[in-house]
């Protein structure tokens, strides 16, 4: 896509520095950016050398654009940082997608023109390529309907789980439990080891700490990011209806 918005934010990597500004380059657009020294919040008598570093990635809000020598000029000026850090975070998470496409597509012998493509399916189903490959770790069936060959699909699948699958995603809350009878210890101990067996899905992790009784602190720990918050309400239940099997008190 060559034709860009006043004020659209842009992640740009710095191919030349001069002494009037720098020359960036964006996987966003294929023309060249131009950060003039006058879209830099600049010291008084700095040198552009002195602000930024070629191979530097920067966030660039979009000033306009001439088209026929398809060149951007660009700013860093008023760039809000919430805006600025979500804009990398998601450059960020596309590179890395392409890149274990790339790596699944070279391992399974089949032709890199097809990057192309199936992020553009990625796109147009999941709104990013990124979200597809989060969404697969759920339904592999996504990688076939954005286009990913079969003999690419095992491939992919192992690239996908060793890079979001083995990450750990965590809910914790402090809650109270005690017990008024002289067994409240032991209570307590057997709770804890049954919690400690009780899985609400695979690859669930369960740990109950003590803070400072009678408060307790539920962790629970998921390699699936959208089950983490599932699992964790449902081992809360769980812990309660247990302390109150035993007689027990419980506050949440």
């Amino acid at each position: 896509m060559s034709s860009r918005v006043e004020d659209e934010l842009l992640v740009g990597e710095v191919v030349e520095v001069g002494d009037f500004g720098a020359t960036l380059k964006s996987d966003e657009y294929d023309g060249e950016l131009f950060l003039h020294i006058s879209g830099m919040p600049v010291r008084k008598e700095a040198k552009v050398s002195d602000l930024i570093k070629v191979g530097q990635i920067l966030v660039v809000k979009v000033l306009k654009e001439d088209e026929q020598s398809r060149r951007l000029y660009v700013s860093t000026k008023g760039i809000d940082k919430s805006k600025a850090k979500a804009k990398i975070r998601k450059w960020k998470e596309r590179r890395k997608a392409l890149t274990l496409l790339e790596r699944a597509l070279k391992e399974s012998n089949q032709p890199l023109d097809l990057i192309e493509k199936i992020e553009e399916k990625a796109v147009a189903k999941y709104g990013s390529l990124s979200q597809a490959f989060k969404m697969a770790l759920e339904d592999k069936n996504i990688f076939l309907r954005v286009g990913v060959p079969a003999q690419t699909l095992d491939v992919l699948n192992k690239l996908i789980y060793e890079e979001f699958f083995t990450k750990s995603y965590t809910q914790t809350k402090t809650v109270e439990m005690f017990f008024l009878d002289k067994e409240g210890v032991n209570k307590l101990r057997e709770i804890g080891e049954k919690l400690s067996l009780y899985q609400t899905s695979e690859g669930t992790k369960i740990i109950l700490r003590v803070a400072s009784p009678p408060k307790y602190e539920l962790v629970v720990e998921s390699n699936k990011p959208r089950e983490v918050k599932t699992a964790f309400e449902k081992t809360l239940k769980r812990l309660e209806a247990l302390v109150k099997e035993k007689g027990g008190i419980f506050r949440a």
